[in-house]
């Protein structure tokens, strides 16, 4: 009987017979086992919980006694050798589903909520946090984009969005009722250890900014597809952001959405697009009375009144302009080259014109 013969045995019977000890005193298969990464990892997910994490309806697994493989040696031989999965928080984070949060208890929650932010640390930082600390491994932060909080309609989703995980996709409640932006529920806020892990993620309350932030993302790109009721209804909210805000809010606004192509103009008679400010211009009454009223005139785009119409009669023109100019729309045509033969033979608009 050769070494590797023996060995070889002694894996196959490992393999046949319930031999590993589990966490709770029975006895396990290779099938049935997995290496827990960490003894915390045991302590906040059962056996109905791993289950229904690794899918495995008809073939129940469970932790093996974490005592029983605490020895490095032990652990390498039973993940490497007999080839049992191991299960840790990165694990954990990766497996979450909103389906899984929305079937667990308040109670268990919190005790989540706390076991990953007293030993899952590097799994909540971000890349900027994670640079900083440079004598830590660095690791994916899975955990900002699983579905850590429920928000105020009971979608479960993830505290971060973007490519860099950097951007905030939920908030804490505060006095402002919100339909475009999450807000944690009032049910989970409530605990403790939810408000801490929401402090350590360094996410607030909603500032008015970020009221409007979320309907001004589906403008990003050059290929746009939004539904006029929706294009009316976001111009209504950025404008009504800019009506409210002042001095410095307002002009940090107005730089963070001039680019973004929200407005419906129109070309001549042809069909309307959307537009940035700076493609358009404004309905003033310089321009109309330059144009005499014919604004089939030349090549330009210009704010579509009629399709604002209800947002016109509750805001009234003069406010809209403010807020087209103020976002760079013109007031008047470009001049490139103007010939005169006699300022005293000009009409007092193309004058007013000459003048700028």
């Amino acid at each position: 009987l050769t070494k590797n013969t023996f060995f070889e045995a002694y894996k196959d019977t490992l393999r046949k017979e319930a031999l590993l000890l589990s966490r709770n005193g029975q006895y396990l298969k290779v099938s049935n086992s997995v290496i827990p990464a960490r003894r915390e990892i045991v302590e906040i997910v059962d056996r109905k919980q791993l289950n229904d994490l690794l899918k495995k309806s008809n073939q129940e697994k469970d932790f093996v006694c974490v005592d029983s493989c605490s020895d490095d040696d032990i652990k390498c031989y039973l993940t490497s050798e007999l080839e049992i999965d191991s299960f840790g928080y990165s694990d954990l984070a990766r497996l979450l589903t909103a389906e899984f949060m929305q079937r667990q208890p308040k109670e268990w929650i919190s005790k989540f909520y706390y076991s990953i932010f007293d030993n899952a640390k590097q799994l909540l930082k971000s890349k900027k946090q994670s640079e900083m600390a440079r004598w830590e491994q660095k690791v994916e932060p899975l955990f900002r984009k699983a579905p850590l909080f429920k928000n105020q309609n009971g979608v479960w989703m993830a505290p971060f969005k973007g490519e860099l995980l950097d951007t905030i996709n939920i908030y804490k409640p505060s006095g402002i009722v919100s339909t475009t932006v999450n807000i944690v529920c009032k049910e989970l806020f409530e605990l403790k250890n939810c408000q801490t892990l929401l402090d350590y993620l360094d996410i607030g309350e909603p500032n008015k900014f970020d009221q409007v932030k979320e309907s001004l993302l589906k403008y990003e790109g050059k290929s746009v597809e939004v539904e006029n009721s929706q294009i009316m209804e976001d111009f209504e909210t950025f404008l009504s952001f800019f009506k409210q805000s002042l001095g410095e809010e307002r002009q940090s606004f107005v730089e963070k959405i001039k680019n973004y192509q929200f407005i419906f103009g129109k070309k001549n008679d042809s069909d309307g697009f959307l537009y940035k400010a700076g493609d358009i211009y404004a309905p003033t009454s310089i321009l109309d009375q330059y144009l005499k009223g014919d604004k089939a005139k030349g090549n330009l785009v210009f704010f579509d009144e009629a399709f604002y119409k209800s947002v016109v009669k509750k805001y009234g023109i003069d406010l809209i302009i403010d807020f087209l100019v103020a976002l760079g729309a013109k007031e008047f045509p470009d001049i490139e080259q103007v010939r005169i033969g006699s300022y005293y033979f000009l009409t007092d608009y193309q004058k007013k014109i000459a003048d700028q």
